[in-house]
């Protein structure tokens, strides 16, 4: 593929090579890498045209095909909305034309093998890419329809927004979680963040009055938040609910230990994994400086992507050999020695947590994004 420069004069203003590099149609690992994708939300406008052509691969005839990738394509450009009591909006599998559409696809070898390619490439891109940030909910809905199409069952669970969360998990954020508990027992991450693999295996809710939900999950998640359950609305419900909910996240890894496991990513991830441990670190700081003088909602906010981004540094640095995680805090405090002393100040506990879960200890602190007081980063 041609270099930009030799398509576009170098000379050119800055404002014509911006507005030349949205209007650019190359792969989408180049529009990363040329920075016209900057994140993954806006990696989540593009992802479906790819999925479109995975998901019709197994439609024989070339005109039913290319409805189906106008029809896939309007139906993610449709406004996703977050519903109360485990309620959720229609699915494109649901649609009475879609129902007709799937009356002429055939499902081969080829067509799920064509869309597993297409769902690893898709996770090793949003992790490589963009390593801090947890994978947004829609491009969780391209994964999943990728994983689908591939024939692949994943407990796939989308990031719940505190202000509506009411006090339950489905099933499938237990089934995320055992699968968690099962690749990390013993290792950093499940130090870090103390969690008994053992026990999260061994729930089992299958009992529960609705087949649905997962109530012995979500009473773990509340004990490790230190929430009584029952919940309320009270003063500060919006941040009890966020502890409970980042609990379910660290529990699930928020969907990475699921595909890094059943897709078999981890051999192609392995050389990476330091580099992208470092990037979340840096990224971390980075952001804090940012929030220097900023309100205090943004604040907040700021912290909470900073605890997620840390959480998959952690995860990273739990499939590292132990040689890597060493020479990773080496640098991290080499690193950090360069911040500005408030941000040095601030992260040093937390970087001092991470060594000590290193060598098998419990953390004395742990970076978490909620609290119901005054978060310690921001005290």
């Amino acid at each position: 593929m041609p270099a930009l420069d030799d398509v576009l004069d170098p000379a050119a203003p800055d404002w014509l090579r911006r507005a030349a590099l949205r209007c650019l149609e190359a792969p989408v690992e180049r529009l990363v890498e040329l920075g016209v994708i900057p994140s993954s939300e806006v990696l989540a406008r593009v992802v479906p045209q790819l999925s479109a052509q995975a998901t019709a691969a197994g439609i024989a005839d070339p005109d039913l095909r290319r409805l189906f990738g106008a029809i896939y394509a309007a139906f993610r450009r449709r406004r996703s909305l977050l519903l109360l009591d485990l309620e959720r909006q229609v699915r494109l599998s649901e649609l009475p034309w879609v129902l007709a559409i799937d009356a002429f696809r055939g499902v081969g070898d080829d067509a799920r093998g064509a869309a597993r390619r297409a769902l690893e490439d898709l996770v090793l891109l949003a992790l490589t890419a963009f390593p801090q940030a947890i994978l947004p909910n829609k491009l969780l809905q391209e994964v999943r329809a990728l994983a689908e199409a591939a024939g692949l069952r994943l407990p796939i669970v989308d990031e719940v927004a505190a202000d509506i969360f009411m006090g339950e998990f489905t099933r499938k954020y237990l089934d995320a979680a055992r699968r968690a508990g099962a690749l990390l027992e013993g290792t950093l991450y499940a130090t870090y963040y103390g969690i008994d693999c053992a026990r999260v295996r061994a729930l089992d809710d299958a009992a529960a009055p609705d087949a649905r939900t997962a109530p012995g999950f979500v009473a773990l998640c509340r004990e490790r938040a230190v929430e009584p359950g029952g919940g309320g609305w009270g003063p500060g419900w919006v941040a009890r609910n966020g502890k409970v909910i980042e609990q379910e996240q660290v529990l699930t890894t928020h969907n990475l230990a699921v595909l890094v496991d059943a897709l078999g990513l981890r051999e192609r991830l392995a050389p990476r994994l330091p580099d992208l441990a470092r990037a979340c670190f840096a990224w971390v700081l980075r952001s804090f400086e940012a929030l220097t003088g900023a309100g205090w909602q943004q604040r907040l906010r700021g912290v909470k992507n900073a605890a997620y981004a840390w959480r998959q540094m952690v995860f990273f640095l739990a499939l590292c050999a132990p040689g890597e995680v060493e020479a990773f805090l080496a640098w991290a405090r080499e690193h950090l020695a360069g911040a500005p002393d408030d941000a040095r100040a601030r992260f040093t506990p937390a970087l001092d947590g991470l060594a000590e879960a290193a060598r098998g200890e419990r953390p004395a602190v742990v970076l978490l994004g909620w609290a119901t007081g005054t978060h310690w980063l921001l005290a």
